[in-house]
């Protein structure tokens, strides 16, 4: 009898230190998952992580959101980028964008007008986080179309204003030798 309440009590040990070390663990995490946030966002749960989404309507669209973080009625869009610059693209933009508008079809709620892009460092880990105003549903449609109407032949593409995306480009030989020293 002595034996088999020392087991229990041995037993019960085990279990309250299993939980400790696994609220602690889950405490860590929230923390370092808040690290990142601004105050708006502090404490807001994660309603949707690396979830993908698909519509057809305005046009086909599949998107894969990292974060979906919870404030009241609607959700906000969170995007990790590591790259070796605090800086944000355009192209961020028509990402959160798009995933914006797949999931609202997907899922039926509401998203954020406000989406962050949080850039981190691969050498130092710094994080910034950095508040982007996302593109219309209309906006981004129309962006859709005029893509198809380049792919297609029956529309021009502009030529950018911004250097380095010229030279990563596969057409730069082609299209900018005004560039080409």
């Amino acid at each position: 009898m002595h034996s088999a309440l020392v087991a229990l009590l041995l037993t019960g040990l085990v279990l309250l230190a299993c939980v400790c070390i696994g609220y602690k663990r889950r405490r860590t995490r929230v923390q370092r998952e808040d690290s990142w946030r601004p105050k708006a966002l502090q404490g807001a749960p994660i309603a949707f992580a690396e979830a993908k989404f698909v519509t057809d309507k305005p046009f086909p669209l599949v998107a894969k959101l990292d974060r979906a973080l919870r404030l009241g009625a609607t959700l906000t869009l969170a995007e990790l980028k590591t790259r070796p610059t605090h800086r944000i693209y355009q192209s961020d933009v028509i990402e959160l964008s798009a995933q914006k508008l797949a999931f609202e079809q997907g899922a039926r709620e509401v998203v954020n007008a406000t989406a962050y892009v949080v850039t981190q460092n691969p050498e130092t880990g710094s994080r910034h986080t950095h508040a982007v105003q996302l593109m219309s549903n209309t906006e981004l449609t129309e962006l859709a179309h005029r893509r198809n109407r380049i792919l297609s032949g029956k529309e021009l593409p502009r030529i950018t204003q911004h250097r380095g995306l010229c030279r990563s480009c596969a057409f730069f030989s082609r299209c900018r030798p005004d560039l080409q020293t």
